[in-house]
């Protein structure tokens, strides 16, 4: 069994590293380039839900013991589902996200950064049709700000609204345990915005992808070329792996997730961002 995992992590290497080759453009050197590290992944993703659930049964305890609470609050049942419901999404992602990751590279040249992930397999391909690297266009990169205002924002502003009335019948009605309950899962989402960098601003936006089939797996390609590049920030350079953020504002943020040489990384790339200082 070690064996066939041994294996088959020999193959999503090479089918990266094949995804990598027929990305790079004439001229387009690899400087730096690295797959997350994935064993301490859960343990990080773990700390948010966790926040979450200790928040929700704080907050429950509180109703509990002051029925008029959500008697009188109308969209208390509503916001307790929501609460819920990210909870479960938080924790499905302790097992979603590592999988992905092991199916990811990070590569750094000498004009951009690039996020490749390979999405699912699909068939077999001719090989010679590429330079040995079948590769077919699905979906060009888009924009992603018209999404951004159409879906996101929409979103924030219906939370923004329940998260207030909260506020307001928690002011109205004082109780202990929900005070306390609201201020853990208010700390875990602050605390995922800056974990992720998804601070919910434009700029903050996920990178355009376009979207490929190469070989025999549908794969995503992001890219940041360094001169539109205008801020590069790094969390966790002291653990064995850190976070590396990419901020252009013209295209959003590019996320390098738990990568073993960050440090290494975060200094290539202030190197080699022209619009950095």
């Amino acid at each position: 069994m070690m064996m066939d995992q041994k294996d088959a992590d020999n193959n999503i290497k090479r089918y990266l590293e094949d995804a990598v080759k027929s990305e790079l453009e004439p001229g387009e050197e690899v400087i730096w380039q690295s797959r997350p590290e994935t064993s301490g992944m859960p343990f990080q993703l773990l700390k948010i839900p966790l926040l979450w659930l200790a928040g929700l049964f704080v907050y429950s305890i509180g109703t509990i013991t002051d029925t008029s609470f959500y008697e009188s609050d109308k969209y208390f049942q509503f916001v307790v589902f929501v609460f819920i419901l990210i909870a479960i999404m938080g924790i499905a992602e302790i097992v979603a996200i590592p999988i992905q990751a092991k199916k990811t590279i990070y590569v750094v040249t000498n004009l951009r950064s690039i996020c490749i992930k390979l999405r699912g397999k699909f068939g077999f391909s001719n090989q010679d049709e590429y330079h040995g690297i079948y590769r077919k266009m699905l979906r060009p990169a888009k924009s992603t700000l018209y999404f951004y205002w159409a879906y996101t924002m929409p979103f924030q502003l219906i939370f923004i609204y329940l998260i207030s009335d909260v506020i307001i019948k928690i002011a109205q009605d004082f109780n202990l345990f929900c005070l306390l309950g609201f201020l853990l899962l208010m700390t875990g989402w602050f605390y995922q915005w800056y974990q992720d960098y998804r601070v919910p601003l434009p700029r903050f936006r996920d990178c355009p992808k376009a979207l490929y089939y190469i070989n025999e797996w549908l794969t995503s390609i992001e890219s940041v070329e360094h001169k539109l590049i205008d801020k590069v920030v790094i969390h966790g350079k002291k653990r064995k792996a850190g976070d590396i953020f990419i901020l252009a504002d013209k295209q959003g943020c590019m996320r390098f997730k738990s990568v073993p040489d960050a440090l290494e990384a975060y200094k290539i790339l202030k190197e080699h961002s022209g619009r950095i200082r």
